[in-house]
């Protein structure tokens, strides 16, 4: 699984003296037998390959004239195409904070290459560049479960993903990925809760003091 041929095809014989050649893309090319079990031969006279899964055939010879044809059906599977996100969930948050989304790519990203500071949430307003604080993969290495630290600032954010994430052909993506995202929290927050006293005395009686603040964009049901 690449995004380009290797410089070379390698491999091992138990004939220090026989004769190998490669058939690879229609082309066959002679390869260089080092006679202490490795043979070798270079990819750039097989021409261009287009993306796709190909295959190769060893024909060995030896100095008695005896030889075969050894078939391998996948030496290499080829892609040039980059990572893209096609889904974001939820788009809109109602009633908590938002902390935790899920980016669905259009194919298997390579893990190493998955990191917090990829996903970055901006809020207009504040200008402030909020980046992940943990990522993981799922579904098959597709799907990117994200967490944020909680935001609880009422509106729009901007999810900027990428573009340093890169998929298992070695590809990153063309360009950073960007989607609005809303959060709508209940009108009335409890805030500064004070409960005591912190040690439940023998009445079992506890005071708890908070303060409202009303910055939501719900109406407040209780």
């Amino acid at each position: 699984v690449a995004n380009a041929l290797p410089a070379l095809f390698t491999g091992m014989i138990d004939d220090p003296t026989a004769t190998i050649q490669v058939t690879f893309n229609g082309t066959t090319l002679p390869a260089t037998n080092a006679g202490n079990g490795a043979w070798q031969v270079a990819t750039g006279g097989f021409g261009a390959a287009e993306n796709g899964v190909y295959g190769a055939d060893l024909i060995v010879e030896d100095d008695f004239g005896n030889g075969q044809t050894i078939t391998i059906a996948q030496v290499v599977q080829l892609s040039t195409a980059v990572p893209a996100v096609e889904a974001v969930s939820p788009l809109l948050v109602e009633g908590n904070a938002l902390a935790r989304l899920e980016i669905t790519f259009d194919g298997e990203i390579a893990p190493d290459s998955l990191q917090p500071e990829d996903f970055v949430l901006q809020y207009p307003t504040v200008r402030e560049a909020i980046p992940a604080t943990l990522v993981r993969l799922e579904g098959g290495g597709k799907l990117a479960v994200v967490q944020f630290p909680a935001q609880t600032a009422n509106g729009t954010y901007q999810l900027t993903v990428g573009p340093g994430i890169s998929n298992t052909f070695g590809n990153p993506m063309a360009v950073a990925y960007q989607q609005s995202l809303g959060l709508r929290l209940p009108d009335l927050l409890a805030k500064e809760v004070v409960v005591t006293p912190t040690i439940l005395g023998a009445n079992g009686e506890i005071t708890i003091a908070w303060k409202e603040e009303n910055v939501g964009l719900l109406t407040a049901n209780r």
